[in-house]
Formats: structure tokens, C-alpha cells, sequence
């Protein structure tokens, strides 16, 4: 069963993503708390929804997004459940257009206006022309004509517009122009009546509510209304500081005639407009696709995290950590900034062999020269606007977050390397379970787990080829099979492209850790190094660890605290019991 530790979750809001054995995502969520939300699935509850305990059961990873509102966290939600299609987010509710809040005047209006449209994204629009790619071609066109004409004109065609968001919801986004309106009246029940005759209107209701400046009734000019309307789109384009600014500068401006009673007013706007910021970094209208490209270093640690966005939607995020960042170690060039030479470094190596085109921008200054020798590197910048600043901020907090989960696998390393009386810190443990039925199907798994994490592209499984070690007495000789597997992991090729473990973890008990000793002892004549590699087994029943004593025998050391054993473990078990069950079908499906 996954092991479950609330420490690895951080407690910003943000999403949430449940993996399976084979890393495939299951669930995709999104919280406010990302700790309290997580922990809610591990605790014991008899009345958890059927549908509830089996995704829980299906957990093999967890993976965290922070974000910076629980917004952001709903529009990240959708695009990776659009994009990934998790078996348990069937039932999640997902409009196929957004809500964007249109601003301007077209060619024949005299005023500029404020409305909600619907607009399908253009990712969309491919994501069915991906769906559809077996239909003919003449099919598809009409469906690319189609799907033009449920949208709106474009920005080249309503060349007087501006458009914000996306919104998920027509109800947030009503709530957020209710509240502007408050701060910035724009809201006139009579212009579109003022605009096609132009004579001097009786007061609309939203005057009297104060949320109309009276427009409509010449009680204030075209130019406050359209500053009013400049100032609601300076807040949806996230330029809330100016806003603040204008909005401070107001209040200070009547606070020194002594007008207190219009400085209030501006104070209350202020905190409206406070309560009501809720800037979005996780999508953009103007489908630009890029790599927002962060580091953070601590000590002689460093973590990269790459968000990608295509088409202006933000797909996801990795993190990479970065060993040995010491400046009289890694760094050649003294005058450069540690950063900038770490980020030259990840970007020349990482981006080696990528198959498309990308834009990167990261907030350190790299080498130019990078892209003469990788032509897919299009560009590499400094962040241009504040929405880029912000993801390159918020890349970093996630960064942060990842260093601290490897610090506590790094403690849990420790304490492992102490309870067992092991030589040096277990960076690589290796563990092996066999799984059969009755001697038939007989499988080996090897899990890796480094640094104290799963490196699952370096599983390996094994199908027992001696059929003389299945059964013996009409029992599966499992410590034989165990022996097999370990025999060929251990063999000079396997050691040399696998790399060598700093500790192998037996699935099993004293029987299991005797058969593979006197295999290590017989392979020792061949291999002196194989003596520096510690072994123990791990007992399920009692969870205890059996560790060679050399001639003094064995010693039994508790597991119950030492996590990152029973994780690898019971990992190991899971996958091959996944080998197995292929195999079994394979053999009755012929």
C-alpha cells in the first residue's frame, strides 16, 4: 500500500495528481490546502464512496502544482484533466468554452462597453482536429469551418476589442465585474439607447445604485466613463498596482483638502479592490507557447522547475535537482552568477535532444550561444511582462517546496543508514519480490528507488527461466527463483549499464537473505566490489529487517520508522504482481 506522508505535501493551494503503478495519472484535483485536502484521502473511513476507496488503493505517486489562488488551481485542473483524461475525473464537470470578458467599442459605437462572451479555445479547436485526423480531409475542413463560425470575430477582425481571462465560471466573473462596478461605475442600463440618439436620457436604476456614473444622463463626461473603463480593463490585464496607485493617490489627494468623507470612499475602493485581486497566471488568450525556466539554490543543492505552456495553457510542471553545486567545483567563470551558470548548464543538457522548437525564458542571463549549437532553441529571454515575472516567481516557490521534500528524504536516508549500521548513506537502494502462482508465471521485479524517490524508468522485471527452481516438493521454491534474479542483476554487464546499488532489499526473511549471501559469497571470487554492496531483507508479517552481522549473525531492526524500506517494498511487490498478471492473461487469451 502507498505510504502516505503529509511533510512532502506543502499547504498553498494548488493541484494535486494521483498516479498509478505505471505513472499514469488517475486523478487530477485541485485545493485551497494542498495538505489538508491530500491528507483527506488517507484517513480511515468506513463510509469513503466505493469509487473513493478505489482510486485510493489505485495511488502509487502523488505530485503537487502550487499556484497562487485556488483560481489559478481550477483553470490548471482543467487543462491537465483535458489533457491527460484520469480514469476517476470521468464525472468531473468540464464546459467545452471559457468565459472571457470583452472590452472596447466597435466601428460604429461612440462608447466603449463592457460584456461576458463564450469563446471556444483554440486548443480545443485542435484537440477535435487531433480527434478527427481519420476523417477526410473535405470532412475535416468543414469542420474547421464549423467550429469558426461558433466563434466570435477575432481580435484582426473587431480590431476595437480587447479580451480577458479565460473564467471558468459566468458566475465569478459576474461577481468580479459587480465589485469592479463599485470602484469604477461603468455599468449604464441606457447606453446602447444614448449611443443610437443622442438626446439627454432620465437616470438608469444602476445610477441610483451607484453603479453608473451617470453617463446616461450627462451627469458625468465621455472621458470619466471611458477612464472608468480603462481602469476595470488595467485590473483584468493584472495591472493592479496602477490601480492601487491611481486609487491611493485619490484618497491622499481629498485626505489633504480634508475631504474626509470622499477620501473614505476612496479607502473602502481600495479594500474592494484588495479583496477582489485575483490575478491569473495559468492561461493566456494570446496562445503563446513557451518554457518558463526557474532555479533555486540551497547549499550544494539546486532545483530547476520547467512549466510548459503550449498555446497559452499552462500543461504542466517537472523539477529537476541539480548535484554537486559547489562554486570551486562545478563553476569555471568566478564572475558569473552561481544561477547563471547552473541554468547555461541545464538548459544546454536538457534541451540536447528535444524534436520541437521552443521559446524559453528564464530570469538569469545564459549564453547566447546555445542556440548556434541546439537550432530548436528558438530564444531564450528575460521575462518581458508581469505575467511571465510571476510564473518565474512561482516556479521558484515550487522549486523551494520540491528542495524541502528531498531534505526530508534526505533525513529519512540518514536515519536508515544509522539504524542499519550501513558504511554510507543508501543514495541507491535496490528491491526484489517474486511473484507466482503455484511455481507458474513466475516473475522477479527490481524498484530503484535514488536519493530517497522512485527512479521508475530504472525498473527492471525478470521472468524465471529455470523451471527446475518453480517447484520442489510441489511448492514454489521462491528463495531459488530469488537467487536467479539476483544472479543475472548482479552479473559484470548488468552492473556496468544499471550502475551499482548502495543497498539491496530483499522482499522476505531470513531464508531469502542466507540463499542471495551465499550467492554474493560465490560471486565474490569473480568480483571483489561486490562486497561493498550492503543487503538486508525485510520481513512483511513483523516489519522487521534482518542485517548481516558477519560472523556474529543477524541483527532484527524494527521498520516501522524507516519508511522509504516499506515503500520500495510494497512497491516492489506491486509491480510484479503487475508482470504477472500480463503474463497470466497473455497465457489465456491465446
Amino acid at each position: 500500500m502507498f505510504q502516505f506522508d503529509s511533510k512532502k505535501i506543502p499547504s498553498s493551494p494548488g493541484v494535486y495528481i494521483f498516479k498509478d503503478e505505471n505513472s499514469v495519472i488517475v486523478y487530477v484535483g485541485k485545493a485551497k490546502n494542498l495538505k489538508s485536502r491530500v491528507s483527506s484521502y488517507f484517513i480511515n473511513n468506513q463510509d469513503r464512496l466505493y469509487k473513493k476507496h478505489l482510486m485510493v488503493d489505485a495511488i502509487f505517486d502523488i505530485e503537487t502544482i502550487s499556484t497562487n489562488s485556488e483560481k489559478e488551481a481550477l483553470i490548471l485542473e482543467s487543462n491537465l484533466i483535458k489533457n491527460n483524461s484520469p480514469k476517476f475525473n470521468v464525472l468531473l464537470k468540464d464546459n467545452s468554452e471559457y468565459c472571457f470578458v470583452k472590452i472596447g467599442k466597435g466601428k460604429f459605437d461612440k462608447y466603449s462597453q463592457v460584456s461576458i462572451i463564450r469563446k471556444k479555445t483554440e486548443e480545443q479547436i485542435d484537440d477535435l482536429k487531433t480527434t478527427l485526423n481519420s476523417i477526410k480531409e473535405s470532412n475535416l475542413l468543414k469542420l474547421k469551418d464549423s467550429l469558426k463560425n461558433q466563434k466570435p470575430k477575432n481580435k484582426t477582425e473587431e480590431s476595437g476589442f480587447k479580451y480577458f481571462g479565460p473564467y471558468t465560471s459566468k458566475k465569478d466573473i459576474l461577481n468580479i465585474l459587480d465589485n469592479i462596478s463599485k470602484v469604477f461605475p461603468y455599468k449604464c442600463l441606457k447606453l446602447k439607447i444614448k449611443t443610437k440618439q443622442d438626446n439627454e436620457l432620465s437616470p438608469c436604476f444602476n445610477f441610483y445604485i451607484k453603479k453608473c456614473p451617470g453617463i446616461c444622463c450627462n451627469k458625468c463626461s465621455v472621458d470619466e466613463y471611458e477612464d472608468n473603463v480603462k481602469n476595470v480593463a488595467n485590473f483584468l490585464n493584472g495591472k493592479n498596482k496602477d490601480v492601487l496607485e491611481y486609487l491611493n493617490s485619490k484618497m491622499k489627494e481629498f485626505s489633504d483638502k480634508k475631504n474626509y468623507e470622499v477620501a473614505a470612499q476612496y479607502r473602502d475602493k481600495i479594500v474592494v479592490i484588495e479583496k477582489i485581486s485575483n490575478k491569473q497566471f495559468v492561461r493566456n488568450i494570446d496562445n503563446k507557447s513557451v518554457d518558463i525556466v526557474s532555479i533555486f539554490k540551497y547549499a550544494d543543492l539546486a532545483c530547476v522547475n520547467l512549466f510548459n505552456i503550449r498555446n497559452g495553457v499552462l500543461l504542466g510542471k517537472r523539477n529537476f535537482i541539480l548535484k554537486n553545486v559547489v562554486r570551486g567545483f562545478v563553476f569555471e567563470d568566478q564572475d558569473r552568477e552561481c544561477e547563471s551558470v547552473l541554468m547555461e548548464k541545464f538548459i544546454s543538457s536538457y534541451y540536447l535532444n528535444t524534436l520541437e522548437g521552443v521559446n524559453i525564458v528564464t530570469q538569469y542571463e545564459v549564453d547566447s550561444s546555445i542556440m548556434d549549437i541546439n537550432k530548436n532553441i528558438l530564444s531564450i529571454k528575460k521575462p518581458v511582462n508581469e505575467k511571465q515575472k510571476s510564473l518565474i516567481e512561482l516556479g521558484e516557490k515550487n522549486a523551494i517546496e520540491f528542495i524541502n521534500k528531498n531534505q526530508i528524504n534526505g533525513k529519512n536516508l540518514e536515519r536508515i543508514k544509522e539504524r542499519l549500521e550501513l558504511d554510507r548513506i543508501p543514495k541507491r537502494i535496490e528491491c526484489y519480490d517474486i511473484s507466482n502462482i503455484s511455481g507458474s508465471f513466475a516473475v522477479g521485479s527490481m524498484t530503484v528507488f535514488v536519493n530517497g524517490l522512485p527512479a521508475k524508468d530504472q525498473y527492471r522485471k525478470f521472468k524465471i527461466k529455470n523451471i527446475n527452481f518453480k517447484l520442489v516438493n510441489g511448492e514454489p521454491n521462491d528463495f531459488a527463483m530469488m537467487e536467479e534474479v539476483l544472479q543475472r542483476r548482479l552479473s559484470d554487464k548488468n552492473l556496468q549499464e544499471w550502475g551499482w546499488p548502495d543497498l539491496i532489499v530483499l522482499d522476505g526473511g531470513l531464508p531469502q537473505l542466507s540463499t542471495v549471501l551465499k550467492l554474493i559469497e560465490k560471486l565474490k571470487t569473480k568480483n571483489q566490489k561486490l562486497k561493498n554492496i550492503n543487503l538486508v531483507s525485510l520481513a512483511k508479517r513483523e516489519e522487521e529487517v534482518y542485517v548481516p552481522q558477519g560472523d556474529n549473525g543477524v541483527k532484527l531492526v524494527q521498520a516501522k520508522s524507516l519508511y522509504i524500506l516499506r515503500q520500495i517494498r510494497d512497491e516492489a511487490h506491486r509491480f510484479g504482481i503487475g508482470y504477472f498478471r500480463k503474463l497470466y492473461r497473455k497465457q489465456f487469451l491465446k
